[in-house]
This record gives structure tokens, sequence and C-alpha cells, in this order.
């Protein structure tokens, strides 16, 4: 090679068959960069200057895995600082935040080291610049669960909804965190609220949330998803008599429905999320008691079809169901 430090090394040139029908237009450097790559590749040389090379490649593309496949394997032949690979994760990451490759690696490295304490911070100041960034939310939870850093957690995503209350993704992690930190290094996916006292604080917390932005969709889903888990879980606060949760939901939003509509005059359109989760309410209920609420239902629904345009026909369709 005619490039300056791989004098030594002879380029292995890509192989696009005999008659290829479209080549690639790749730049000059690029192509003798991965020339060499291949050369490395068939010697099977993992010293400082191929991390300098896989550093070069990853500039011009970041998404090729064989090189951070081969990156993390001479890192390892090396017993290379992965603190200073973090290091060049952090500023790599930067211009490149959304690459799957990037978070493999990062996670790679963390795993190895087996020290999480810059994770979260990072995290967060991701978050900072893209609230919603899937690859780190992954990576944090991953953090979460693999490490038990969940001390402050809650804190953490009060704070982001304290930011911005329809952030949906904070919405989710707080899902994701109440629902696993309670297992054994949160290895139980998914796992059941483990007290009444659990499910009345997720309540309460989310119909804060909707007190204060009425039509926000992200409470209102998060509302929904305790109800569809827990309907038939006891709330009660002794053992004398069962208190389902749907009960007290069920009462609740009967309230806020008097209460928003004729007290405080609110305007309808801002009511539809709360009349789409009442009245599925009142549907799933069976026998005696869904006759009693048959026109409520209807009544629900029929607003709701004439509320929101855009979904009228599949309203219609709960009324007709309805009868």
């Amino acid at each position: 090679s005619s490039r300056p430090g791989w004098e030594d090394v002879t380029p292995v040139p890509q192989s696009d068959g005999p008659n290829p029908v479209v080549t690639i237009n790749y730049s000059s450097d690029f192509r003798e960069l991965m020339d060499i790559f291949r050369a490395v590749l068939v010697s099977g040389e993992k010293t400082q200057r191929v991390l300098e090379l896989t550093e070069e490649i990853l500039d011009i593309n970041a998404a090729n895995y064989t090189v951070w496949e081969y990156r993390r394997q001479t890192l390892a032949a090396m017993g290379a600082n992965l603190y200073q690979e973090l290091d060049f994760m952090d500023t790599f990451a930067e211009e490149n935040p959304k690459n799957y490759q990037i978070w493999f690696h990062r996670r790679v490295i963390v795993e190895r080291l087996g020290d999480p304490r810059r994770e979260l911070d990072f995290t967060k100041a991701v978050f900072q610049v893209d609230g919603k960034n899937y690859h780190a939310w992954s990576h944090r939870q991953w953090t979460l669960v693999t490490f038990g850093l969940w001390d402050g957690e809650l804190d953490f995503i009060d704070s982001l909804l304290q930011e911005d209350i329809r952030n949906n993704s904070a919405w989710n992690q707080r899902w994701f965190v109440v629902h696993h930190m309670d297992g054994e290094n949160g290895a139980e996916a998914d796992k059941a609220i483990a007290s009444a006292n659990t499910l009345r604080r997720e309540y309460e917390y989310a119909m804060t949330a909707i007190d204060k932005v009425k039509s926000n969709e992200s409470a209102w889903n998060y509302l929904r998803g305790l109800w569809n888990k827990y309907k038939d879980y006891d709330v009660s606060s002794t053992s004398e008599e069962v208190v389902t949760f749907t009960s007290v939901l069920e009462a609740r939003l009967c309230e806020l429905r008097h209460q928003w509509v004729e007290e405080l005059d609110i305007k309808e359109a801002n009511c539809l999320l709360l009349y789409e989760l009442l009245a599925d309410i009142l549907s799933s209920n069976s026998g005696t008691k869904k006759e009693c609420v048959k026109d409520t239902i209807t009544e629900l629904y029929s607003r709701l079809r004439d509320l929101d345009i855009v979904r009228s026909a599949f309203w219609q369709q709960r009324v007709e169901n309805a009868a």
C-alpha cells in the first residue's frame, strides 16, 4: 500500500464479480482504506494501527458492522484501556446518535468493564438533545436491568415529565421501571405491580397529569394500560371487602365527566379521551350491570362519533354494537 504506515501490506481489492451490473462509486480514500482492511482480515493483525484504521473507516461509514466487530476483537486482543474506548464513543456518538452499531458497541464495552457509572449520565445528556432517542432509552433500560440501578429513576422520569408532560417516551419509561424494579435485578420482564399501594400511586400520578392537561394522550394511555392489566386487582386498604381497580376508576371517570362538562364548562373536544376510556370500561362489564348503563354507553359513543370526525364511522359501529 502507498498509505503511510501500511507500506508492508498488500491491499485486497473488493471483488464485484466478473460482470457487475451497478458498481458503487466509492471515494478513492474509502476504497483504499477498505482494501487495507480486507488485507487485515486475511492476516488477522490486531494492533494499534488497526484500531486507527477502523476509526478512519467508521468516520466515513459508521454503520459498517464488520469493522465494529473487528475493532472489538482488536481491543480484546490488545488488552486496551476500555475507558478510553468509552471516551471515544462519547465523542463519536455526538454525530451518530441513532446508529445501531454504535449503541451495540457501547453496550459490549460496558459489559466488559462491568462498570455502568457513566451510562445514566450519558443517556441523560442524549435526552437533552433528543428526548425520544429510542436507542438511548433502550440502552438506559438495559443498564438499569443489568446493573440494578433503579434508585432515583422514578425521580428522573418525573423531572422529564415536569418539563414536558406529554413526553410519551418518559411515560413509557415509567411503565418499564414500575414493572421491573421490584424483581431480582429487574430480570422478570413486565412483572405485575407488587402491591395495591403501588397501583394506587401510579393511578393518582396519571390522574394528576390528566388534571393538568386534559387532552394529554400519553397520560390517558398510561391510565388505560393500568386498567387493561389490573382490571380485577383488589385495591382496598383492608381485607374486609374486595374493591377492584375497575370500580374505582369507573367512579372517578364518571365524576370527572360531570365535573368537566357541567361544572367547569370544558369544551367537549377536550373530553374525547375521557369519554373513550369510560365507555370502554362500562362496555367491559357484563350481565345486569351492563344493561343498566347501556344508555350511558350509547350516549358516550354517540358523542365520540359526533366530535371525532376522522373516526366517526368507527364510533358509529360502536354505537350500533352497544344498542
